[in-house]
């Protein structure tokens, strides 16, 4: 009976598979926001200015960010959809989330192994200007290792650089990018550069490549990768077209 209960009760999207239904939801909401809001003062009463975070996505535990939060010291959501990309659909839609009076800032994570150092330092300023700034994956990669290729000798392939890059090639351009970050910051909103959906832009960049290993060496295997290439950009074309953000 309880089961069925909640059941009719969903909200939308059946979102009552994943949190037992609206009133449920928000019941369990509240209850994770008061446990966290208990650590929370606890830490904050041996330093007012402690601040946390929680990592991979927004209201992946809804409540947390509240209980973890408040708005003079804001709870760091360290997001991870952006690895690959830089600041997408989702981001946007996430920073619509957090102007709903939650007590978040949103930082956008940059995967170094995939983004080449100039790619880098445009989805930088993408992050500092349409999110609430960002954060460089792997550390180690750009600390203890920065010749070219250096990391590599001694890292798993998952958390090296790009290519044969140096960590000064990741390190250099963001100090530059911040410099002309405060700038921009001075000046009106629409003389800004324009927002850009990473992902879009990943996604065509892949389409293109897939095209340029075809037309180099047509075989069963390039003529797959261009299929799921395209298979993949207009199933987030059709996402993008629906807006909301």
């Amino acid at each position: 009976m309880a089961v069925r209960w909640i059941a009719q009760r969903r909200g939308p999207d059946n979102e009552y598979v994943r949190w037992g239904g609206t009133h449920y939801a928000a019941f369990t909401a509240r209850r994770i926001e008061a446990l966290w809001d208990g650590i929370r003062r606890r830490c904050q009463a041996t330093n007012p200015a402690f601040i946390l975070a929680m990592y991979h996505t927004l209201e992946a535990m809804p409540g947390m960010e509240r209980g973890l939060g408040t708005p003079s010291v804001p709870c760091l959501m360290l997001d991870a959809h952006e690895y690959n990309h830089g600041p997408y659909r989702g981001s946007y839609m996430s920073m619509n989330r957090i102007k709903e009076n939650m007590p978040v800032l949103f930082v956008s994570g940059l995967y170094v192994k995939v983004q080449s150092p100039e790619r880098f330092a445009e989805n930088v300023l993408q992050s500092c200007l349409y999110t609430d700034g960002y954060f460089a994956w792997y550390g180690t990669a750009l600390l203890s290792f920065p010749g070219p290729g250096e990391e590599k000798q001694t890292l798993p392939g998952a958390y090296g650089r790009w290519g044969n890059s140096s960590a000064a090639d990741y390190l250099g351009r963001p100090k530059a990018t911040h410099t002309r970050l405060d700038t921009l910051l001075t000046q009106p909103r629409d003389t800004w550069p324009k927002r850009i959906d990473g992902k879009l832009r990943w996604l065509r960049d892949r389409m293109q490549a897939a095209e340029a290993q075809l037309e180099a060496n047509e075989t069963a295997q390039t003529r797959q990768a261009v299929q799921d290439a395209a298979k993949e950009l207009n199933r987030y074309m059709q996402i993008v077209a629906q807006g909301g953000y």
